[in-house]
């Protein structure tokens, strides 16, 4: 019902199959938790290859969900809802850690901080950005993007309540299943938090799937 992905299609930008290596890496992620195998790991591996095509960080969200999920599947609900905690806090306070260790950042993070740091509500709006964006909105700029965008967003938005909800009883019931999923989001959450793309439609669209 959303035109959302046709703009994408019809205007040849990538997202369309970037969704597509997104939600195919992460069902051979599953495979290869569930039956760990050298066909199974190198399948995985290939598709991990094939993200790194579209955005040179996407194949961290995968490597880095594995080793979380392996070490915190028989943790304690509590121990896992610490470090999604952890990964927030971390993504709001460390930029100055993470520009030493990847300079390329900069640029990004100062980008950010002069459309949201400047005040409360910016930052409020970057920080919910990744669960709730496209924010629907009009201006007559743009108008035939803008108004797929809007209808895009109004759907979103009314599923994204459905969405915050699973997140929150996997987190409150250690649905450890819902993980793998999980962590990718929050991966991808972090990041666009971080870079100031929160509130962008097309970095928030290739975990569309999986949300």
């Amino acid at each position: 019902v959303s035109i959302f992905p046709a703009y994408l299609s019809y205007g040849i930008l990538k997202e369309s199959y970037f969704t597509l290596a997104v939600v195919l890496t992460i069902y051979n992620l599953y495979k290869l938790i569930y039956n760990f195998s050298k066909k199974n790991l190198l399948v995985f591996a290939i598709c991990v290859f094939w993200t790194y095509t579209f955005r040179g960080i996407m194949p961290l969200y995968f490597i880095g969900c594995y080793f979380l999920y392996r070490f915190l599947k028989n943790r304690k609900v509590v121990q896992v809802q610490f470090v999604v905690f952890a990964m927030f806090f971390l993504s709001i306070i460390s930029m100055s850690l993470l520009v030493s260790i990847l300079p390329q950042l900069e640029t990004s993070f100062a980008a950010r901080a002069d459309k949201y740091d400047a005040s409360i509500v910016g930052m409020l709006m970057n920080i919910t950005g990744p669960f709730l964006s496209p924010i629907p909105a009009l201006n007559k700029f743009n108008v035939n993007s803008n108004l797929c965008i809007f209808s895009y967003s109004v759907i979103n938005i009314s599923f994204a309540y459905f969405a915050l909800l699973g997140i929150f009883n996997t987190l409150k019931n250690g649905i450890v299943k819902m993980y793998p999923i999980l962590f990718v989001l929050l991966l991808n959450s972090m990041m666009v938090i971080l870079t100031g793309y929160a509130i962008n439609a097309r970095y928030t669209y290739i975990v569309a799937p999986l949300y």
